[in-house]
């Protein structure tokens, strides 16, 4: 099984890669890691991975399964952090396939933004926590919208 990566192009910058990504987001514990770890034997070999946890420990590094893995920490990806990844694609840019997993806070408007800029082709995922929907908060639920908006495939968890 691989994956089809068939979106158009608008972009600014181009690093002439033949890198494919797949963006995963959503919450704390709606399943990112363990999707990320289900794809991983399905990717090419040289696939990069790239994490992002808000806080000096990033727990779901330790959590995957590969030995390609960039931790970006301290920071969410989606603004404070964006030139470290930027960055880190540019370096991962001679693989087949990145697959970044920002923290459960990112919107991916602005990572969709940059990756587009940098002529990837981007596939992106969001997961909904369909058992712990109404538990979200306001703030929650603005995130998620945006997710939905900027996603080519949604994933439901966490259903009975």
């Amino acid at each position: 099984m691989k994956f089809q990566f068939n979106l158009q192009k608008q972009h600014v910058e181009n690093l002439e890669t033949k890198a494919k990504v797949i963006l995963i987001l959503w919450a704390l514990g709606s399943g990112k890691t363990h999707l990320l770890n289900w794809l991983l034997p399905y990717t090419p070999e040289n696939t990069k991975i790239i994490v992002n946890d808000v806080g000096s420990i990033n727990v779901d590094v330790k959590r995957i399964k590969s030995s390609q893995t960039t931790m970006l920490s301290e920071w969410c990806v989606c603004c404070e952090d964006i030139n470290w990844l930027k960055k880190a694609l540019v370096e991962a840019k001679d693989s087949d396939c990145i697959i970044i997993e920002p923290s459960g806070i990112a919107s991916g408007d602005d990572i969709v933004s940059l990756v587009k800029r940098l002529w990837f082709d981007i596939s992106i995922i969001t997961l909904q926590d369909v058992t712990h929907f109404n538990k979200r908060t306001p703030a929650e639920r603005i995130i998620m919208e945006n997710q939905i908006k900027v996603a080519n495939i949604i994933w439901y968890t966490w259903v009975d």
